[in-house]
């Protein structure tokens, strides 16, 4: 049985090279999640690429945590709205 991998905030911060307080912004955002263990906040590997797309979008956009709030809304839209047309062209084939 494979046992969850969570990652210490800290450890994460040192490795991405960011300040505790963006977590914390993102924290207070919910832009991500994060779980105690031990007295330590950590985030679960699983949420790690989501930390990543964040990161990437602050560096390559210079977006603050509460602009990112609205870009990633946006985005989670055009990927619903991809899979859904994904979805109306596979019955559409069906049609023709």
């Amino acid at each position: 049985m494979n046992t969850p991998t969570y990652i210490p905030v800290e450890t994460l911060c040192l490795h991405y090279q960011i300040e505790i307080a963006f977590l914390d912004r993102l924290l207070e955002l919910q832009l991500i999640e994060v779980q105690t263990i031990e007295e330590t906040i950590c985030i679960h590997e699983d949420h790690l690429s989501d930390l990543e797309r964040i990161i990437r979008l602050r560096d390559d956009l210079g977006l603050d945590p509460d602009n990112l709030d609205i870009v990633l809304h946006l985005l989670r839209k055009v990927e619903h709205l991809q899979k859904e047309v994904g979805r109306l062209q596979s019955r559409l084939r069906l049609y023709e």
